[in-house]
């Protein structure tokens, strides 16, 4: 999800477009205390590090790079497959985007895009625990990215303070992700000021 590309719509006697272009938020600091030592690794290693800083926090371009991260030093920690991860698991941008909503699309019964993914990664040896625990790692880092979009859509939205709005989202995460749209309106309408009437805002990818 490109969430610098979030567009405000406004519909109020006359009519205000705001293109937030809100990628470099936190490069002076202002997000320190959000990055993980995942997320610091991700700012490292990137092109620009120090810079898009709220991108990096949120993209989807990033996800991925994320859950991996995690799952690779959990294997490490022999929590999760017992210790014996991949190389290819190991590799930097070996996991995309795309496997966090194909697990999380996934039939709880036969988990067979999950399945279908460790095939991938390379990994034979792993339980139905290691399953559920693959699961829980791609829904918290995808809800964060979510609830940080949300926090920032809240922040314009209590500024502008207008009656009626409309929030349009570009990306792919946002279009196929199970969940994020849900997540990302859901918190919205908790973060909004209580004092501020919203009758109508719409989250909609093009």
């Amino acid at each position: 999800m490109f969430i610098c590309g979030i567009t405000f719509f406004i519909w109020f006697i006359f009519q205000m477009i705001i293109d937030t272009e809100w990628g470099g938020f936190g490069d002076r600091g202002e997000a320190e205390y959000i990055f993980t030592q995942y997320d610091k690794i991700i700012d490292e290693r990137s092109d620009h590090p120090g810079v898009n800083s709220l991108d990096k926090l949120v993209a989807g371009m990033c996800m991925g790079e994320v859950v991996r991260l995690v799952l690779d030093k959990l294997c490490t920690h022999k929590v999760l497959f017992n210790g014996n991860g991949s190389k290819i698991l190991s590799t930097t941008g070996s996991f995309p985007t795309k496997y966090i909503s194909e697990i999380l699309h996934d039939d709880c019964g036969s988990y067979s895009n999950t399945r279908q993914i460790m095939d991938e990664l390379a990994i034979d040896d792993y339980t139905f625990s290691d399953m559920l625990l693959f699961r829980e790692v791609c829904l918290v880092v995808s809800r964060r990215s979510a609830n940080l979009s949300a926090a920032a859509i809240a922040c314009v939205l209590n500024r502008v303070r207008r009656p009626r709005m409309l929030v349009a989202i570009d990306g792919s995460t946002y279009k196929y992700h199970p969940f994020f749209d849900h997540w990302v309106t859901d918190k919205v309408k908790e973060l909004i000021d209580p004092g501020l009437e919203v009758n109508h805002y719409f989250l909609f990818s093009f």
